[in-house]
C-alpha cells in the first residue's frame, strides 16, 4: 500500500497557487477581471487545506492523500441513474485537461492559452478571472 506524501501535496497545491496568482513563465502577466465581478474572497489556509470543507476540492486530488473521492454522500448507488445534465460550458479549443479546483461554491477552471475562469457551480454562469496579457 503506498503511504499519503504530503510533501508531493503540497507541492501540487504551491503550484495552483501560483498558477492561480498568474505566475506567467513569458513575464508578469496582466489580469482582466470584468468590471463589477470583483468580492469578497477569503484566502485558502493551511488548516483549510490539511481538512477541506466537504463540499470543497481545494487542490488536486482533493486532499494530501491524493484518494481523489468525495466525502459527500447525496449520490449514491440507489440514486446515481437519476442524475441529469445541469448545465454545461463550452470548452475553448485546443487540447483539454482540466483540473477544477471549487471553493465556496465556485469552480476555477484553467483554459487553453492560459486563461482562468470562475463558474459558478449552482447554476453555470461564467466569468473570464484571468486572460494572460502576451504583448509584454
Amino acid at each position: 500500500m503506498l503511504k499519503p506524501n504530503p510533501t508531493l501535496g503540497y507541492l501540487g497545491a504551491v503550484i495552483g497557487l501560483v498558477w492561480l496568482s498568474g505566475f506567467s513563465p513569458r513575464g508578469p502577466a496582466q489580469a482582466v477581471v470584468a468590471a463589477g465581478q470583483a468580492q469578497a474572497f477569503a484566502p485558502v489556509t493551511d488548516e483549510m487545506l490539511l481538512d477541506p470543507d466537504p463540499a470543497d476540492w481545494l487542490m488536486v486530488h482533493r486532499t494530501y492523500d491524493f484518494q481523489s473521492f468525495s466525502p459527500l454522500d447525496q449520490i449514491d448507488r440507489d440514486n446515481v441513474g437519476q442524475l441529469r445534465l445541469a448545465w454545461m460550458r463550452a470548452m475553448d479549443e485546443g487540447p483539454q485537461e482540466i483540473r477544477p479546483l471549487v471553493y465556496d461554491g465556485v469552480m476555477y477552471i484553467a483554459h487553453v492559452g492560459d486563461d482562468a475562469r470562475q463558474v459558478a457551480c449552482s447554476r453555470g454562469t461564467s466569468n473570464t478571472l484571468f486572460v494572460p496579457d502576451c504583448t509584454a
